[in-house]
């Protein structure tokens, strides 16, 4: 969904097909090139320390790019390196997401857990935009920008 409203929000600040294409760049680059790194990284340290690490940080994205929305302070540039940042944490979220699941399954349900896994992340990636764009247009740009704009807009609104 945050991929969605940032798209929509450059869109609207630039009108340009290349910011569009250059906000595109910058999510793809760290997802290529991350995951190399994210193999040494997965075995100098634990999941969870990852978990802490990528979830803290993909938060207080959500929350600043949520409140500088808000405040009217969004432009290109932070979103484009807040797109940069969610796709860098994103990278290091995955595998330790994938490898954690032959730890919490039983050996004998490990293939349904394996294919669960996958199809809430496809769900998740099929449903979301969909519903970004329903909520996009009900509930206007910064309650949709990040998954957690809408519970600051709320309480910040009167």
């Amino acid at each position: 969904m945050q991929n969605v409203t940032q798209g929509w929000l450059v869109l609207q600040l630039t009108n340009s097909p290349l910011w569009l294409g250059l906000l595109g760049l910058s999510f793809a680059v760290p997802m290529i090139i991350l995951p190399f790194v994210e193999a040494w990284w997965s075995t100098a340290s634990t999941e969870s320390v990852s978990f802490y690490v990528t979830q803290t940080g993909q938060m207080l994205l959500a929350f600043i790019l949520a409140a500088l929305t808000w405040l009217g302070w969004i432009n290109v540039a932070y979103i484009l390196a807040a797109s940069f940042i969610g796709s860098a944490l994103l990278a290091f979220d995955n595998p330790a997401r994938q490898a954690l699941v032959p730890d919490l399954v039983p050996s004998e349900h490990l293939f349904n857990a394996i294919a669960l896994n996958a199809a809430t992340y496809n769900g998740a990636a099929l449903l979301g935009p969909a519903i970004a764009g329903v909520l996009l247009g009900l509930l206007g740009l910064v309650p949709c920008s990040s998954s957690t704009a809408s519970a600051i807009s709320q309480f910040l609104s009167p």
